[in-house]
């Protein structure tokens, strides 16, 4: 086995065209070009310009060695994630410097696709990818989505390309919470984006929805109950 060859195990976790950028980056801002910094990893051009455009992702042993050149940490080329957040004067979901608008009442499906859409392309990742939903995604699509909604789990499947099994477990913790913000908001008086001091229906059926412990939702994400 070449290091063309070996696990990924290092970006596993990181849209290749976001790991690919900022590999690019970095390698600007020490005056390399890509054919000097190919020769240095002992790699093929060509194969470095494929991870640095986002087409593969870069094996653990020449990741290791682009880093020792260019005199970084694998943290230097993996920013801090922006929280995905609500914006209720524009209507619209917000990431860093990205939105999409996005209201309760386009309908689950459309919520969905402009949350998808919004993360694939603030992080470089495809919208059928984007299934790794995080603590601040879910706190924000619990309060927009209309859970009763019975094809609600269709939609996370379709849309978020995850199992159906996994799409159950995902409107689980969106349940979840949906009651957790509820319960603060009936304390402070805040109002929900889908009107009223409450968030309808889901209120009254809190004594009937049971725990449903954190699990995994997403092939990408690793275990649901992480909040990243």
């Amino acid at each position: 086995m070449t290091p063309l060859d070996g696990p990924c195990l290092l970006s596993a976790r990181v849209p290749p065209a976001r790991l690919g950028a900022e590999l690019a980056a970095a390698r600007s801002r020490a005056g390399l070009s890509r054919a000097a910094l190919a020769r240095q990893l002992a790699v093929p051009r060509r194969w470095l310009r494929r991870w640095e455009e986002g087409r593969a992702r870069i094996p653990d042993v020449p990741l290791e060695r682009a880093l020792a050149v260019l005199g970084l940490e694998l943290h230097d080329l993996l920013p801090v994630r922006v929280p995905v957040r609500y914006d209720e004067a524009d209507a619209a979901l917000v990431l860093g410097d990205h939105r999409r608008p996005a209201h309760p009442s386009h309908g689950n499906h459309a919520v969905l696709v402009a949350y998808a859409e919004l993360v694939a392309e603030a992080r470089g990742a495809s919208a059928a990818s984007v299934a790794e939903l995080r603590h601040d995604d879910l706190v924000v699509l619990a309060d927009l989505l209309d859970l009763d909604d019975d094809r609600l789990e269709a939609h996370l499947a379709d849309v978020l390309a995850v199992s159906p099994a996994h799409a159950s477990a995902l409107r689980s913790r969106l349940t979840r919470h949906r009651l957790a913000a509820g319960a603060r908001d009936r304390t402070s008086g805040a109002r929900s984006p889908r009107g009223g001091g409450s968030h309808g229906a889901v209120w009254r059926s809190l004594a009937l929805v049971p725990k449903v412990p954190d699990g995994p939702v997403s092939p990408i994400g690793g275990s649901a109950g992480a909040s990243g």
